[in-house]
Order: structure tokens, then C-alpha cells, then sequence
């Protein structure tokens, strides 16, 4: 998980590269918690994951914030503290959701979303 970190901290990743390597950092972690439920889900919602994650990175410190709250993440779990690993899992998907707002809001509707 560490390397794939290492790698989004590249403000000047392409996005399309960026969105593989968060959505493969997401599917780590699923995999990692040993719940074969959790990884199916999150393999089941990779497109809506992917379009999050590349609406959210449009948000001005967006990148930064989510690789510095996968850090957290990633330090609870090699500490094996699974309440700190969950707070802050929550504080991302708060921080994540957001962002994604923010953007959702900017973005003129098609036809076919109204």
C-alpha cells in the first residue's frame, strides 16, 4: 500500500493513472480487512468509485488531502489500531464526499442525469 502511495503523491500523475492507483489503493485496503464481501463491493463499484475519485481531484487540495488521509490510514493499520484506522477512514469519506460535492455542484446537468 506504501508503494502505491509513494506514487500518488505526484501532483503531476496523469488522471487516468491516478484514478488506477487510488481505486487500487481502495481495493488494498478491502482486501486487507479479510472481508471477502467489502472486496467484492468495492470490485462491483469500481466505475462509480473511479468517477468520484476523478470528480474529487478536480477540488483545489483534493490530492494532497486524500494521500495525506491515506497515510493515516495506512499507519493505523501497520499499528494494527483498528478504531484509529476506522476514524480515519471516516474522516476521508467525509473529506471525500466533500470534495466530490463541491465539484458535482459546478457541473451543468445532461439531459440524461435530470
Amino acid at each position: 500500500m506504501s508503494e502505491v502511495l509513494e506514487k500518488l503523491k505526484d501532483l503531476e500523475l496523469p488522471q487516468e493513472e491516478r484514478n488506477r492507483l487510488d481505486f487500487q489503493y481502495h481495493r488494498m485496503i478491502a482486501d486487507a480487512s479479510g472481508n471477502a464481501l467489502l472486496a467484492m463491493l468495492i470490485e462491483a463499484m469500481r466505475q462509480v468509485i473511479t468517477a468520484q475519485i476523478e470528480l474529487s481531484s478536480e477540488s483545489e487540495g483534493a490530492i494532497l488531502d486524500g494521500v495525506l488521509q491515506h497515510g493515516y490510514i495506512i499507519s493505523a493499520l501497520e499499528q494494527h489500531d483498528v478504531e484509529m484506522a476506522g476514524h480515519y477512514m471516516m474522516n476521508h469519506i467525509t473529506n471525500s464526499k466533500k470534495f466530490f460535492l463541491m465539484n458535482a455542484e459546478r457541473k451543468p446537468r445532461t439531459s440524461v442525469e435530470s
